[in-house]
């Protein structure tokens, strides 16, 4: 699944088109929560354990963040996450802005998609929310498929780099019970 790009840079998104999710503080209650054997990420960089867990139960998405504390500050931490879904017709789609750049890379023996930028909301509070793909943005995804899952790596540049996602991608395995 390719990402999906907009006929533009700038989206209206009405609000109540977000979804609902629950969150969830322990990876064996996600492994419950899906039709689908759950993916997790078998060497996390330095200091990264499992932080927390989102679960979007219309689109059987399952999203897990990693955290480690700031290197720098003490009130602060850093974070990457890796989401999932099964590969069907309802499934979301990821849209990145129509000059967002993509990059294909290698992931162990699959092709994946390398993103930077994200949308960020305009300033102006409306009902139907404007979001603009921001390039300057330090967001950063990377997009694979493991059979019939879709997994997304997610996170910050200069918190994780991209060979990092990749690293963490090529690790990334089913759960064993």
């Amino acid at each position: 699944m390719d990402f999906e790009r907009a006929d533009d840079d700038r989206i209206e998104t009405p609000a109540r088109a977000m979804a609902t999710f629950a969150e969830f503080g322990d990876l064996l209650l996600a492994e419950y929560l899906t039709e689908y054997a759950l993916h997790e990420p078998t060497e996390l960089p330095e200091g990264y354990r499992f932080a927390t867990g989102k679960h979007w139960p219309q689109f059987d998405m399952i999203e897990l963040t990693y955290r480690r504390p700031h290197p720098y500050s003490e009130r602060r931490t850093q974070s990457f996450f890796v989401r999932q879904w099964p590969n069907d017709p309802s499934s979301p789609s990821t849209l990145i802005g129509e000059h967002a750049q993509v990059e294909t890379v290698q992931i162990g023996d699959v092709q994946g998609q390398f993103v930077t930028g994200t949308w960020t909301q305009s300033p102006i509070q409306d009902r139907a929310r404007t979001l603009y793909w921001n390039l300057n943005e330090p967001q950063q995804r990377l997009r694979w498929q493991d059979g019939d899952v879709w997994l997304e790596l997610g996170a910050t540049s200069g918190v994780v780099t991209q060979q990092q996602l990749i690293d963490i991608a090529e690790s990334v395995r089913i759960t064993e019970d």
